[in-house]
């Protein structure tokens, strides 16, 4: 696959990053990924980078995300954290991808069988994980105050997950004025997904991204 340059990537808007994305999974799902020479991506990307899009993920391991996008070096910017919160590092990170190397689309993923949104949900927490758990919070108790009788299974989890998706896009619009007057300029776009750790299938949850 040719290497794009910094003018083909800067004629990408966002709803075909979007699209880019979701044939990639399309693409994963069918195991139709692309055949990539990786050697020659290291030799192509060794004097510059255009990534179309920024991913902030879990470090969950079963979620590789250039693998599920079917994307190579030098495509994604990839943010990983635990329960894909968001923090002024992450909100620096991503700053840098959308304002200095133009990426068109930001993708905060969170996924099922999330180990942190299992812990806090369980609500113990040691260390560290005590402040980073404490941003996941918040999404259990909006879901709890909201469905008081759902229980803490699987789906509940699962949907706290998706909570936790919308709280961190709520949190990097509130915490960034870069990031906010790039998305109301049109020149990049914030979206929400959730990965199935079950299937590998990517599931966009904005109605903008299911028109596109």
């Amino acid at each position: 696959m040719k290497k794009q340059s910094r003018a083909e990537r800067e004629a990408v808007n966002p709803q075909q990053a979007y699209k880019i994305l979701k044939n990639g999974n399309e693409r994963y799902l069918k195991k139709l990924s692309s055949d990539r020479d990786l050697s020659a991506r290291i030799l192509q990307t060794s004097r510059d980078q255009n990534p179309f899009a920024a991913v902030l993920s879990c470090i969950d391991s079963r979620v590789p995300v250039e693998f599920i996008f079917d994307q190579s070096i030098g495509d994604v910017f990839s943010i990983r954290v635990a329960g894909n919160v968001v923090n002024p590092d992450v909100l620096a990170s991503l700053e840098f991808a959308c304002q200095v190397k133009d990426a068109k689309i930001i993708v905060v993923m969170g996924h099922t069988h999330c180990g942190a949104i299992a812990a806090a949900c369980e609500g113990g927490a040691e260390g560290n994980m005590t402040q980073l758990l404490g941003k996941i919070q918040n999404a259990v108790k909006a879901l709890k105050e909201e469905r008081p009788d759902a229980g803490d299974g699987e789906h509940f989890r699962d949907e706290v997950s998706i909570r936790n998706v919308f709280h961190s896009i709520d949190e990097i619009r509130k915490g960034s004025r870069v990031l906010r007057t790039l998305e109301k300029s049109g020149k990049m776009q914030i979206l929400a997904a959730l990965y199935d750790v079950r299937s590998g299938g990517v599931r966009f949850l904005d109605e903008r991204a299911q028109k596109s």
